[in-house]
């Protein structure tokens, strides 16, 4: 039995009479709501999975070290591909909004543009002993 809202209302309306032509090539009654439910996923599913092993077969064939970097290579002209080019260097024009002191460390609260008018704010833990650079 289907569970969609609007089976229950057809299941519970009267069938209409068929006629004589009709019964003769009468098909399975079909629910009329879900009747392909997974069809698209699954659809979707086995393309993922196909795409899966042809990458998988292409790592499995890397043995040296220049095929390696060629993959890598061949793998960001593809993303460049798709995402277009990197956008032009901009003044991050990062501050410290807030600071907030614990124990052994400090919260810093910073704000900065990715782009020019787009903002990212992020916290940073800094340990307080910490003199010159810390590893990233």
């Amino acid at each position: 039995m289907s569970t969609a809202p609007g089976a229950r209302i057809l299941a519970a309306a009267p069938a209409a009479t068929p006629s004589p032509a009709t019964t003769a090539a009468a098909t399975p009654a079909l629910a009329p709501l879900n009747r392909f439910p997974r069809m698209m996923q699954e659809w979707l599913v086995n393309q993922v999975r196909a795409v899966e092993s042809q990458q998988n077969q292409k790592r499995a064939a890397l043995k040296t070290q220049a095929d390696a970097e060629a993959y890598v290579a061949s793998v960001r002209d593809r993303i460049r591909t798709c995402f277009g080019p990197e956008p032009a260097k901009t003044p991050l024009n990062a501050r410290v909004t807030r600071t907030v002191e614990r124990d052994t460390y400090r919260i810093e609260n910073v704000i900065f543009e990715s782009r020019p008018g787009l903002l990212v704010t992020g916290n940073l833990y800094l340990p307080s002993a910490a003199r010159g650079k810390c590893p990233e």
